[in-house]
């Protein structure tokens, strides 16, 4: 698992900003905002669909949560890795603001 914090589209209704958050997204309709990145959670090909994948993503919520006390986390996956796309969506993330398929945000 590779988690750490990054600028992540964000829903303007949903969070605050600060007056550096401001700054970045003057010329942006979207809002971007220091949020958890989830950058790769990886599961040997042989013990797929055994459930570890959502045990990590779990995990790195509780992480988020638990931990930074950050409400929002986002994922980077490839718009081709349909496994990964699945175990987000199954997760209850969704896409971001991007909407380029990359990003997905829960």
């Amino acid at each position: 698992v590779e988690m750490g914090m990054s600028l992540c589209p964000v829903d303007a209704n949903n969070t605050s900003t600060t007056a550096y958050d401001d700054e970045i997204n003057k010329s942006s309709k979207e809002v971007m905002s220091p949020s958890p990145l989830i950058g790769v959670i990886c599961v040997s090909p042989t013990h797929q669909k055994e459930g570890i994948g959502t045990k990590l993503l779990n995990k790195c919520e509780e992480v988020a949560r638990d931990i930074w006390k950050e409400e929002f986390i986002c994922v980077d996956v490839e718009p081709n890795n349909t496994p990964a796309l699945s175990l987000f969506e199954m997760g209850g993330y969704v896409e971001s603001l991007d909407g380029e398929g990359g990003a997905l945000m829960r």
